[in-house]
């Protein structure tokens, strides 16, 4: 087991023992279990006001696209736990229909999750839930909205980039300082150096593994002759319909054990036929899919090829080729299998993307 996959058991175990408590109804009744829980409200409800603030500051800045992408996932999450939190207070079975709602829902859904919580919830967490959740308000909004107990200090984007690289408290997930860390000295490696160096000295590859990867192999400076890093994979896993509801933390578990294939224009990486026991993504380029000689479609970078075959090992449809030279992250059925056996988010995420697909098939062939 590598050490990513070490250090990231601690939040899923937490994660997994939250949601277990919720799927059984566990309900605070205790004086002080009610107190323990609303110090943890309080508490998440300031960790979110320090992923708002630089998300305010930086989400319209180019140079920082990935940062704020994991900031907005750090966020969400952080949502997540207030309403597994809210469960053990109201009825677990209505907040987790509220979570449904504003997650998968519809936006008339959506508002209707706003609505049950305004007329469900005591008005002390009605303040504190409903800039957290509401889908009309924008990012400075909630922001704005947070309880006075959760103040939050007035920084610039340049200054919120430089603590989440410090990130002294650990206050910012690894993934997140990671893609401070490597999106600063992309924009402006001379000015960010000193900084990201400083910060080196406080990294540990046990505790930080990506950002420790990522800072030593920048600070290399040369970039040019070395393998892809594990926070560039987990970005091109991000991209894909199969992986972007997935969170950072567990798309570095995929990011493992996949194998980056750097190949020429016009080759065939998968033969009509053959039984099918890897999934391919994407990362730059273009390639055909091919039946019978014939053109079926071509796809680009962010596409997958082949996620059938991580459930079902069926014979190749059709032939594909590369259409220009071609990055690919190639991810093996038994080497994937044996991760989403112990993340089952994986396989959920996977299965929900199929259906996707499945759907807007049916939408497609209902219009013709």
């Amino acid at each position: 087991m590598s050490i990513i996959s070490i250090n990231l058991k601690k939040d899923l175990v937490k994660r997994a023992v939250f949601s277990a408590l919720s799927r059984s109804r566990f309900q605070a009744v205790e004086a002080d279990e009610i107190q323990k829980i609303e110090d943890n409200i309080t508490a998440q409800l300031s960790q979110n006001g320090l992923l708002l603030a630089p998300l305010a500051e930086l989400e319209n800045e180019d140079n920082f696209t990935k940062l704020t992408s994991a900031l907005q996932g750090e966020f969400q999450q952080g949502v997540e736990r207030l309403l597994l939190l809210f469960s053990f207070i109201y009825d677990s079975s209505t907040v987790r229909q509220i979570g449904d709602y504003l997650n998968y829902g519809s936006g008339q859904e959506q508002s209707r999750a706003v609505e049950m919580i305004d007329l469900l919830f005591e008005r002390k967490h009605k303040l504190q839930l409903l800039p957290m959740v509401d889908p009309e308000l924008t990012t400075a909004q909630r922001l704005t909205g947070l309880p006075k107990e959760s103040p939050v200090p007035e920084k610039s984007g340049e200054e919120w980039v430089q603590t989440i690289i410090e990130n002294n408290a650990g206050r910012y997930d690894d993934c997140t300082q990671a893609y401070a860390i490597f999106e600063a000295m992309g924009a402006d490696s001379a000015a960010w150096q000193p900084v990201v160096e400083a910060g080196f000295e406080r990294l540990t590859s046990e505790a930080q593994p990506l950002s420790h990867e990522a800072t030593q192999r920048l600070l290399a400076k040369n970039l040019k002759d070395q393998a892809m890093l594990t926070i560039e994979k987990i970005a091109v896993l991000k991209e894909t319909n199969v992986f972007k509801d997935l969170q950072d933390s567990v798309l570095a578990s995929i990011a493992q054990i996949v194998e980056v294939l750097e190949l020429p224009a016009n080759l065939r990486f998968i033969q009509e036929g053959e039984i099918a026991n890897e999934m391919f993504v994407i990362a730059d380029g273009r390639v055909r899919v091919v039946r019978n000689d014939t053109l079926v479609i071509e796809l680009n970078q962010g596409d997958t090829v082949g996620e059938l075959a991580v459930f079902d090992p069926e014979p190749r449809s059709a032939d594909v080729e590369t259409a220009e030279p071609t990055i690919l992250l190639k991810l093996d059925r038994a080497l994937l299998r044996d991760v989403m056996l112990d993340q089952p988010e994986i396989s959920e995420g996977i299965i929900q993307a199929l259906a996707r697909r499945i759907r807007e098939q049916g939408r497609l062939m209902t219009a013709e």
